[in-house]
């Protein structure tokens, strides 16, 4: 009966063994939203049993307790887009210094596989995703093939755009240097636009974390108070220790858009 809920839980999510792929996390679609429910679980009820002590009141303890563990699980669920996000970053990072130098070598007449050999021991980020492919090159695969599997599963858009050009170039014949030179140039002006956009992203972001993280809730919930004591209503001993609780996500929520939103290029 627990295995076919977690089956139902993982058939609700279609494109989850794709993305688990892509993450590198080796584990079954099953495995993972078991672990995220059990997190959830255990912070919920952790929390609630809390609350419970100090509220003494069942009712309002379930409905904290089901919507926190409704709300904690999409949390815990939302770990492979981290973990995508994490990869994408580090083949970022350094991707436009990997290209050049990997540019730099072909350029000098180096085959393409000892090209990616020596890019993934000169970086120590972007390198990684050169190893893997490597690896898999040195276990009997064709290198094309190596490459559009590695292209599938990539996180980053920009890595994609390399890996196609050069696939491309193998099947047709063409010049690789050549289509890598030209999709360098273009990745390097797209980083450009990137970092200038930054700047106003940032200016946006800080003004609604003022409205929305500071001024509001403290604004807000000393008018909610007052106006409840005018009306007479009762809130329960735990009212506030929730909002507390959930401006404390908000908060976390905040930190970790402006920390998405910073371009991964190392400058």
């Amino acid at each position: 009966m627990e295995n076919r809920f977690y089956a139902w839980l993982a058939r609700r999510q279609p494109g989850l063994k794709r993305l688990l792929r892509i993450a590198k996390l080796r584990v079954t679609p099953e495995e993972y939203v078991k672990k995220s429910f059990h997190q959830a679980f255990i912070f919920s009820l952790a929390f609630s049993f809390t609350l419970l002590a100090l509220t003494r009141n069942i009712g309002f303890t379930l409905i904290v307790f089901l919507f926190s563990l409704i709300l904690l699980y999409k949390l815990f669920n939302n770990r492979v887009i981290v973990e995508i996000k994490k990869r994408r970053q580090r083949i970022d990072r350094d991707l436009l210094f990997a290209g050049q130098y990997m540019l730099v070598k072909l350029q000098s007449g180096l085959p393409l596989l000892n090209t990616l050999i020596h890019a993934a021991k000169a970086y120590t980020e972007t390198g990684f995703f050169f190893r893997e492919i490597v690896q898999d090159i040195n276990t009997g695969v064709p290198i094309e093939e190596a490459l559009s599997t590695a292209r599938d599963y990539c996180p980053s858009d920009n890595m994609k755009k390399i890996l196609t050009e050069i696939v491309t170039s193998l099947k047709t014949g063409a010049d690789v240097v050549g289509t890598l030179k030209n999709t360098l140039d273009e990745i390097a002006k797209d980083l450009m636009l990137e970092v200038k956009a930054y700047n106003k992203r940032l200016n946006s972001l800080m003004m609604f974390y003022m409205i929305l993280g500071t001024v509001l809730p403290s604004i807000g919930i000393s008018l909610l108070l007052i106006f409840l004591s005018f009306a007479g209503v009762t809130l329960p001993d735990g009212f506030l220790l929730s909002i507390a609780f959930f401006l404390l996500l908000m908060q976390f929520l905040f930190i970790a858009l402006v920390r998405n939103s910073r371009p991964t290029i190392n400058i």
